[in-house]
């Protein structure tokens, strides 16, 4: 295991544990049901109100209970469930990597460039022994992929950290799902997990498209022969002349292949607000969806 996937193990066990703790926190906890009270007690005030004054609707009066015992069904069951869904946006992200590369390995980039030179030269060859066109081709491939495995640690580290302060921001956020009038702030917090959580996913997908990239650059110049498989490892040596140095269309080749990668891998972020700020509002759907069942429930039974 990498010390990356570790960290983010012993990351995400801590901030378990911490939210554990924030819920029950007598301080913390007081606040929460304080919250739920109030806004329980704001939603069906505003039922006896207009019972009041236009006489008594069910369907309104039904479809706030609803709403109130999702909120409480939410509450209570939101840390398994905000667990599930990233272990199965983390999973689904890493698998995409997998088939494309060969390898669940967050520094994979950096292993292929290196796999790469290995095979159009000995592991034992100095770099003196090399031609000067390779030596330039071989220090530009290094820092683009240095640059890359960065940008996208960089990524990830932020889409783990947003979905830490997401899972513990969500003992205050959920409760506001039961009085319309604070839904937004709910939408709000939900959109933020969903735009970390899909992060996870855009973020694999726009490494995997790099490597593809740099895989067929490598072809291309008949450094290595991958064939049909996926997996850089297998990918074999070719009887490319070692004395046959790499020319200035190589380095400029290398250089525009890795600025795209870069503008790509940074662009996930601005791809993945872009996805989630199409996503209509949760609030609003469920809200809706809590109508439709009311007046299934009233026709059927009334």
């Amino acid at each position: 295991m990498s010390a990356s996937s570790s960290f983010r193990q012993t990351f995400a066990q801590d901030i378990t544990v911490f939210v554990d703790t924030l819920l029950n926190n007598s301080q913390i906890s007081a606040f929460t049901w304080s919250l739920f009270i109030v806004l329980v007690v704001i939603v069906y005030f505003t039922e006896v109100a207009k019972f009041m004054l236009d006489g008594f609707d069910l369907e309104s009066t039904v479809n706030a209970t609803i709403m109130v015992f999702v909120s409480l069904l939410l509450f209570a069951s939101y840390q398994v469930a905000f667990d599930n869904a990233v272990a199965l946006f983390d999973e689904l992200g890493l698998t995409i990597q997998e088939v494309a590369t060969g390898h669940r390995d967050p520094f994979f980039l950096f292993k292929w460039v290196t796999h790469a030179f290995n095979s159009m030269y000995n592991e034992d060859v100095s770099i003196f022994m090399m031609p000067v066109g390779d030596v330039i081709y071989a220090a530009l491939w290094y820092l683009v992929a240095i640059i890359l495995q960065l940008v996208m640690f960089a990524i990830s580290s932020w889409a783990v950290w947003t979905l830490a302060l997401a899972k513990i921001l969500g003992v205050l956020f959920i409760p506001l799902l039961i009085h319309p009038a604070t839904r937004n702030l709910f939408d709000g917090w939900f959109r933020f997990t969903l735009g970390s959580l899909f992060l996870l996913i855009v973020l694999r997908a726009t490494g995997s498209l790099v490597a593809l990239a740099i895989k067929a650059q490598f072809s291309s110049i008949g450094a290595i022969v991958c064939g049909d498989s996926t997996d850089f490892s297998s990918c074999g040596s070719t009887d490319r002349v070692v004395n046959m140095a790499m020319n200035g269309a190589d380095n400029i080749d290398v250089l525009v292949t890795g600025i795209l990668s870069i503008i790509l891998v940074v662009s996930s972020l601005t791809i993945t607000t872009a996805l989630v700020g199409a996503v209509a509002s949760p609030s609003r759907g469920a809200s809706s969806g809590a109508s439709k069942l009311t007046k299934m429930a009233i026709g059927k039974f009334m």
